[in-house]
């Protein structure tokens, strides 16, 4: 957040540069996790007291043999971090001060850091960091939803509640409450007035899918 804020160290550029590097730390392509793997290297062996602290934050229920042990480290490591927290926080910024390129860059780190994710991170930190970006995406004007990086934000962002629905066994999605019980997804709805109130006829159509959608997903919650 504070580097978005200072003009004096980082540049727009720079720091989407940064982000967009740090997007791909975060997949399991990344040298640093197949260069071993290619190398015949074995799998760490991770230690009991390791493993409860990944558990924190990671679904390591999958860690096998071939499973990247310090992907989950470095996802551990961003989260108790604030990373985040700081990207809940960046999304708090006006357009003017956060544009929608670095607004996608930022998405682009969630998308992959939220694949290792356990369903209690997605409800503690993943939620408010798609609230708060769905209400970025209501500020912006017709031209910026236009643009295709937006479109991407918008489709992530909306697939992400019907995913974590099922990631929480029916417990109740991105839009749980605090108790527990599934809530209606009003953000991801907002936008999706957002998109039908365009003046253009994709968008508007893209409106009316996204409406129709939250129906169908109400509907099954109930």
């Amino acid at each position: 957040n504070q580097l978005l804020k200072s003009n004096e160290q980082w540049t727009v550029e720079e720091t989407e540069r940064m982000l967009q590097y740090m997007a791909k730390v975060f997949m399991m392509q990344f040298p640093l996790y197949s260069g071993p793997k290619q190398a015949g290297q074995r799998s760490e062996e991770v230690s009991t007291g390791e493993g409860t602290q990944l558990a924190v934050y990671c679904d390591v229920h999958d860690s096998s043999g071939d499973f990247p042990i310090i992907l989950l480290r470095n996802v551990t490591l961003f989260c108790k971090s604030g990373g985040l927290q700081g990207m809940a926080d960046a999304f708090c910024l006006p357009p003017s001060h956060l544009p929608p390129s670095m607004a996608h860059a930022l998405i682009s780190v969630l998308c992959n850091i939220k694949m290792w994710l356990n369903y209690r991170a997605l409800l503690q930190l993943f939620t408010p960091v798609r609230t708060n970006a769905l209400h970025y995406m209501c500020q912006l004007n017709d031209k910026d939803l236009r643009a295709q990086p937006a479109r991407h934000i918008a489709d992530f962002l909306w697939t992400s509640v019907k995913e974590n629905m099922v990631d929480g066994s029916g417990s109740g999605g991105v839009g749980a409450s605090g108790s527990g019980g599934a809530t209606f997804d009003k953000d991801g709805l907002d936008l999706a007035f957002k998109y039908f109130n365009s003046t253009t006829l994709t968008m508007r159509l893209t409106g009316i899918t996204q409406i129709n959608s939250h129906i169908s997903l109400f509907n099954e919650m109930c």
